[in-house]
């Protein structure tokens, strides 16, 4: 039997540079740059701001180590071939299907947190304007039957999307991460533009007179208090920075579909790495800029004690439109605020299809995943089955939103982010076993202790990816831990079934079968 299912893979490289960078960008950014630059601050003492910057840190390994090895061994599947001929093919079986099984899910969360976001949004406008039909259309678009009506909708319609070709994805894409970054943008200058005199008298004018000084004073009878700066408070806001981080790396499974990708990798997992860490960070310094003296004391009042918030202004949970309707004070505006930022959360479906399609083909033509699924259709260049079971485990993963969100967060970073530190063991390897497919010269070549500066890069990209599971275990209680373990067992289980492997086997380190068909 032939290793592969083929020996051409069907897909055309139409990706460029900076569908790369767009891609880099879109995945990661959506409740960063809404929600958490403004609700993880109830943590006292805790610096969201550095907080991002910690994660943007974390998370440069990852990308440096995904670069590499999609600009070495640029084929789809990304991470999972450099980890399957490097490190084990098991490792790189399980780490990819933990991630297929995550990812999928995540596409049916963010279904339903498209329908709550906006609904939320419409909400708070209304309660703002006394526009009661406004408040009764948010409201239900965040309830029952319409959220769910709404998350199969929006799978449906990226479903479709997907199926076509790699030129309509990047065309739909460019033009879903433009709106929201326009949006973004604008409230980042009318931040920085308004000072925090104007931006209390503008808060008080919408929610009422005093509204400002009762939210501080309701804080601090409940048991609120200013605190200095704490690391340890602020290492405690990672597990939801590390969330919004996530799928940073997403274009690097895309690697057969990406012209010149040595030169598309550089330059867009980089500079898109680079502009997701400043949208973060830059966010929450302007908002603060604004609004600083309320933001902390009016979260750990939503949070903690709703009815006390309620008593002086309708209990909204914070975030950058909220923020960014009191300066406006226009209903029409907070309307079409409320349509763009949704967007933000939009964009990052088509990326999650694309990644976890890709995967499922690559598994596929290794003959680790059943052949079908690397079926590519003759005229539009996409894996047609792969697409459809993507779609299939979205459908399903949409009921997880109903669940404790730590929880969520905890089960599907852990397994969206469990490929991270092999992917780190894979890159300390490859300049020692297969250095002909590193086209850097002083990567390759012996720096310290006898190891070239790939391998350490390597070493720091696996510490990251074991840094960021313990974040993520956590928050997992003990009876997820067992059917995280069950699924990994069946996973494993399945793929010695299937290739009648040893434990200790390795893949075959000749040419045509450490590289898959292009």
């Amino acid at each position: 039997m032939a290793r592969y299912v083929r020996q051409s893979s069907g897909l055309v490289r139409e990706l460029r540079w900076w569908d790369v960078l767009f891609i880099t960008v879109a995945a990661p950014t959506g409740s960063g740059i809404l929600f958490y630059s403004v609700q993880t601050s109830g943590q006292p003492g805790g610096s969201i701001v550095m907080a991002f910057a910690i994660g943007m840190a974390l998370f440069l390994p990852m990308v440096m180590a995904s670069m590499l090895l999609a600009s070495a061994m640029p084929r789809s599947g990304g991470p999972y071939v450099g980890i399957s001929r490097l490190v084990h093919p098991a490792v790189g079986y399980l780490a990819s299907c933990l991630l297929i099984i995550g990812d999928g899910i995540v596409v049916g969360v963010l279904g339903f947190i498209l329908m709550q976001v906006g609904g939320a949004t419409l909400s708070v406008v209304g309660q703002a304007y006394h526009l009661e039909t406004l408040v009764r259309i948010g409201s239900g678009m965040g309830a029952n039957p319409w959220a769910p009506l709404g998350t199969v909708a929006w799978v449906v319609i990226f479903w479709a999307i997907m199926l076509r070709s790699p030129t309509v994805f990047r065309r739909i894409l460019a033009a879903l991460l433009l709106l929201p970054l326009i949006t973004v943008i604008f409230a980042l200058i009318a931040f920085f533009m308004t000072p925090p005199g104007d931006a209390m008298r503008a808060f008080n004018e919408l929610w009422g007179p005093q509204a400002w000084g009762r939210v501080l004073q309701a804080a601090h009878s409940a048991g609120w208090n200013s605190s200095s700066f704490s690391w340890n408070s602020t290492f405690s806001l990672l597990l939801v920075v590390v969330w919004a981080f996530n799928g940073i790396e997403f274009a690097s499974y895309a690697g057969g579909e990406v012209q010149a990708p040595q030169r598309s990798y550089a330059k867009g997992l980089f500079l898109g790495w680079l502009s997701v860490g400043l949208l973060y960070t830059v966010t929450a310094v302007a908002v603060r800029h604004s609004f600083g003296e309320i933001i902390e004391p009016y979260h750990f009042l939503q949070a903690n004690h709703p009815d006390q918030l309620a008593s002086v202004m309708p209990s909204v949970a914070p975030s950058i439109p909220f923020y960014l309707l009191c300066i406006l004070r226009s209903p029409e505006l907070g309307i079409l605020l409320a349509i763009a930022f949704v967007f933000w959360f939009v964009k990052i479906i088509p990326t999650v299809f694309l990644t976890t399609s890709r995967l499922m083909f690559a598994l596929s033509m290794d003959r680790l995943l059943p052949e079908k699924l690397a079926e590519v259709h003759p005229v539009t260049a996409v894996p047609t089955w792969a697409t459809h079971v993507t779609a299939v485990i979205a459908l399903a993963g949409s009921g997880f939103y109903y669940f404790k969100v730590q929880t969520v967060l905890g089960i599907l970073m852990f397994c969206t982010m469990f490929i991270a530190w092999p992917m780190g063991v894979a890159l300390i390897l490859l300049p020692l076993r297969r250095p002909d497919l590193i086209r850097v010269e002083w990567l390759k070549s012996p720096r310290v202790l006898g190891l070239p500066a790939a391998s350490w890069l390597g070493v720091l990209a696996t510490l990251s990816g074991l840094n960021l599971l313990y974040l993520a275990g956590r928050e997992i209680p003990g009876k997820a831990w067992l059917i995280l373990a069950l699924v990994a067992s069946v996973l494993l289980a399945n793929y010695f079934l299937r290739t009648k492997a040893s434990v200790t086997e390795l893949a075959p380190s000749g040419d045509e079968a450490f590289l898959p068909p292009e």
